[in-house]
């Protein structure tokens, strides 16, 4: 499995969307008061905790559904805006669609559609699928027409569009910061036996992201730098640089960058973020998703913000039984539908057209052979 932890896959713990304008964190910074996001401990707004196998069924599912509609593309007269990090499968809105006689002279032989991948400038777009083959498929010879914006300030209008649309798509449709793609299809029984197909995108998302460790900007894919990015962003939290704790941005960045080693004798990098975000779904949720992409946490103290990502770090003390204030208290056995001797995942895997797939179980056996009932 990648190392790679999805976006998508995280679970809002107990946080509640913050409220127009500055939101929650933009008053606890005006306050110079404390605050934490963090994916692995105190939520914001704390509420009952669910059950560990009811959890992690909420989040399979939430990774599958949101999987799904992710690589959808789909007509809606209002939406959301798309933030795409990483390197990830979408669809998205379609925001023009039309028709038109084909070389064959054929009547609405051509179709012609316009998806928006992401509400930003984008670092590449690769291949496009339609349905469930590639734009090069030896089906679609002679058939299929892609053109790419990355979503430029100062792009112009695709040429193509405004030549063969009869006025419909003019010079003035620039998508400027915008970045989509232009399909013409020419429509077969054969290519096409039902019509227009869904269209996705392979897109590398945001190249707008500041690395304070060199200094440039350009695509990432590393959960701190993109956490810091959408802080300071126009649509995220506008926070300035000046904000955010630099050295402790960079020892976070660092621990994502950590080379790790895998069961099947390959390395990859500790975290990394590859999804998408939708702007609807509240400041605090999109900051607490990124947290969880680095197992990490966000501390807001003094006006200022603390990056921090999940890694080992050296002991700085010892505790020994001289530092204790009271009693030890132990706590009893669990019940046993939270014992546990193995963990199991669901990931998004690029080979298998990008859609969810289980990882393989991970199970330690000396907790297997002392669990009451022996299994997983």
């Amino acid at each position: 499995m990648p190392a790679a932890v999805p976006l998508i896959a995280v679970v809002a713990g107990g946080i509640a969307s913050a409220a127009v304008g500055g939101g929650i964190i933009g008053a606890v910074v005006a306050a110079g008061a404390a605050f934490v996001v963090s994916s692995i401990g105190q939520a914001i707004f704390p509420t009952k905790k669910a059950a560990s196998t009811t959890a992690a069924a909420i989040a399979a599912d939430t990774l599958t559904t949101t999987a799904t509609t992710r690589t959808q593309s789909f007509r809606q007269a209002i939406t959301e805006h798309q933030i795409v990090l990483g390197r990830v499968k979408v669809g998205g809105p379609i925001v023009f669609l039309h028709s038109a006689t084909d070389d064959a002279g054929r009547e609405d032989g051509y179709f012609y559609a316009v998806v928006v991948v992401a509400a930003h400038r984008v670092r590449g777009i690769g291949e496009v699928w339609l349905g469930d083959k590639v734009e090069t498929d030896e089906s679609f010879a002679g058939l299929v027409r892609v053109d790419r914006h990355l979503g430029e300030p100062d792009q112009v209008a695709d040429a193509n569009l405004v030549a063969e649309t009869d006025g419909k798509w003019t010079a003035a449709h620039r998508g400027q910061g915008r970045a989509y793609i232009a399909v013409r299809l020419k429509i077969t029984a054969e290519a096409f036996p039902s019509g227009p197909p869904n269209m996705a995108a392979i897109v590398e998302g945001a190249d707008t992201i500041l690395d304070p460790r060199t200094g440039a900007v350009g695509w990432s894919d590393n959960p701190a730098l993109c956490l810091a990015w959408y802080i300071t962003a126009s649509f995220g939290w506008r926070a300035s640089w000046d904000n955010i704790d630099i050295p402790c941005l960079i020892a976070a960045a660092n621990i994502c960058d950590e080379i790790m080693g895998t069961a099947a004798g390959t390395a990859e990098r500790r975290y990394t973020c590859n999804g998408t975000l939708s702007l609807a779904e509240g400041k605090i949720a999109i900051t607490e998703k990124l947290v969880a992409a680095m197992a990490g946490a966000l501390v807001v103290s003094g006006g200022r913000f603390f990056i921090h990502a999940g890694g080992p770090a050296l002991p700085v003390a010892t505790l020994t039984s001289d530092d204790l204030r009271g009693d030890v208290t132990i706590q009893g056995s669990r019940a046993r539908r939270d014992l546990f001797n193995g963990v199991r995942a669901v990931y998004v895997e690029p080979s298998a057209n990008w859609q969810p797939t289980d990882a393989p179980p991970l199970l330690a056996s000396n907790y297997v052979a002392e669990s009451p009932s022996g299994k997983f």
